[in-house]
């Protein structure tokens, strides 16, 4: 915490608010300056809630009426479908925090004129009733003075924290973007991080008595003011810019995990699961987020780079079924981007949790071995499961991917390979023409026929395996008639 010009400023505002409050409190006496307590408290709920109405209205119809009307703006919208809610929601903070301290005014105005109509009402009503007359023996009315003025000091403390909680919010999410700025390299970040040490923005966020009320109940107005409609759902900018700081502590403490996979930590592995949890927490970069993945998603498919990262490092077994997420996360808005992005994540971390990548894909005892025993295949179609735009996705590529590619490499004999591929693909001819009633019964059957096929070339597989194995082969051929290059293109694709 820091002293400065600062806490002076903030001192002047709380003792000019605490002498004028605790003079009107000593004149209207103990009873009724209670009564303005519990209107300053009630005008700071019913202000939060007006504040975010009127600046929900006010962003909608500039929205409508103004931004509409700008080429560039529209423009933009089109090139980044996400910016106009995610503007939309910025333009409701904003005009939120602009509005709270006026309409907190307003509203303790007009509920303290209500409520002294009904005081003047009930006081003639009810005059003989202890309530609303002096009792010269009785504790509040011997000490009216004394309480009254602690009185005017509590009302004195909610107004300052309404009048400085817009700047010291405002302060505080200022200190932590530039907290999340500092991490990035580059001469633009750093001459914005140098700005704003210069302007005396750290000095300012923690600031002693600015805290003093902030903590106390400034950050709670702060964070209810400074909201925003978003898909539907209330997001907070404290809460937002709280998220984003630990989303990018994670980030950068599991970074070279990321990208160096097999020298991950456990360390680092539990913070991609911690980031993952963090991620959850986003609301209003939630529109952004989808578009950072659908874009890197298409880098990174294309063999391209993103934010000079490349894809991230799997094997010939876990590529096939990242590039099929990588697929769906190029269709990522904001409806999907926390729950692909966590999937995504939580898949890496479980591959490298497991040491799959440290498996020999050549040696099918140590593969199989591995498979039956890690149950990796089960943990990351549980991932894909929970999921509901990737659902659809299984991990069967995994055993696909192994089988494809110990049977090129097993003794191979190409008349042999020959057979098997016209085999398996009658296999899957016969079963599609059967009319099974459901896909798992046709992947049981399909696997049987498999296994045998397989085995008959010099290869045993266990009937997990198998089964995966049937379950990709229907993936891509689920229907019509199947030739034996059909499926020698599949094994292949997935052998190299």
């Amino acid at each position: 915490m820091t002293f400065s010009l600062f806490s002076i400023a903030i001192l002047l505002i709380f003792f000019s608010v605490t002498a004028t409050e605790v003079y009107r409190s000593i004149k209207k006496g103990f009873r009724k300056s209670l009564v303005s307590l519990g209107v300053a408290i009630l005008s700071v709920f019913f202000s939060s809630l007006l504040a975010f109405l009127i600046s929900e209205i006010i962003s909608a119809i500039v929205s409508y009426f103004v931004l509409n009307n700008i080429n560039e703006y529209l423009e933009l919208v089109e090139t980044y479908p996400w910016s106009s809610a995610f503007i939309d929601s910025l333009m409701g903070v904003i005009l939120g925090i602009l509005l709270f301290v006026p309409v907190f005014f307003a509203t303790r105005g007009i509920i303290g004129w209500l409520v002294g109509i009904v005081q003047k009402m009930l006081s003639k009503r009810f005059a003989d009733t202890p309530a609303y007359c002096h009792e010269k023996d009785s504790f509040f009315d011997r000490n009216d003075k004394a309480l009254s003025i602690v009185t005017g000091i509590v009302i004195s403390f909610v107004i300052t924290m309404v009048i400085t909680s817009p700047i010291m919010g405002t302060l505080d999410v200022a200190n932590k973007a530039k907290g999340i700025v500092a991490k990035f390299n580059g001469s633009v970040p750093a001459s914005v991080v140098e700005t704003m040490d210069k302007v005396g923005v750290p000095v300012c966020a923690n600031d002693f008595f600015g805290n003093v009320f902030y903590q106390l109940g400034g950050k709670m107005m702060y964070n209810s003011a400074a909201s925003a409609d978003v898909y539907g759902e209330r997001a907070h900018l404290v809460n937002e810019v709280e998220a984003l700081e630990d989303v990018f502590d994670d980030l950068q403490y599991s970074y070279t995990a990321l990208t160096d996979p097999q020298n991950a930590t456990d360390e680092q592995i539990s913070r991609i699961y911690s980031l993952c949890d963090n991620v959850e927490r986003l609301e209003l970069c939630s529109g952004p987020l989808g578009g950072i993945i659908s874009t890197f998603s298409s880098a990174w498919k294309n063999g391209d780079l993103f934010l000079g990262m490349y894809k991230p490092t799997t094997n010939d077994l876990i590529e096939p079924a990242f590039d099929e997420m990588l697929t769906v996360c190029e269709n990522t808005d904001h409806n999907s981007s926390k729950a692909n992005m966590i999937t995504l994540l939580k898949i890496y971390a479980t591959v490298m949790d497991s040491k799959v990548l440290e498996v020999d894909v050549s040696n099918m005892e140590s593969l199989v071995s591995f498979v039956n025993e890690s149950g990796i295949i089960e943990k990351l179609d549980a991932i894909l499961a929970a999921n509901p735009h990737m659902s659809g996705i299984s991990l069967s590529s995994i055993a696909m991917a192994a089988v494809s590619q110990y049977i090129q490499e097993f003794d191979f004999d190409s008349e042999r390979y020959e057979v098997l591929m016209e085999d398996i693909a009658d296999a899957i001819n016969q079963v599609n023409g059967r009319g099974y009633a459901t896909d798992e019964e046709k992947a049981k059957v399909l696997a049987s026929y498999a296994q045998e096929y397989i085995r008959q070339y010099g290869v045993g597989i266990p009937d997990d395996m198998a089964t995966s194995v049937a379950e990709e082969i229907l993936k891509q051929f689920n229907e019509g008639s199947i030739t034996k290059e059909d499926v020698e293109k599949l094994f292949n694709d997935y052998a190299k």
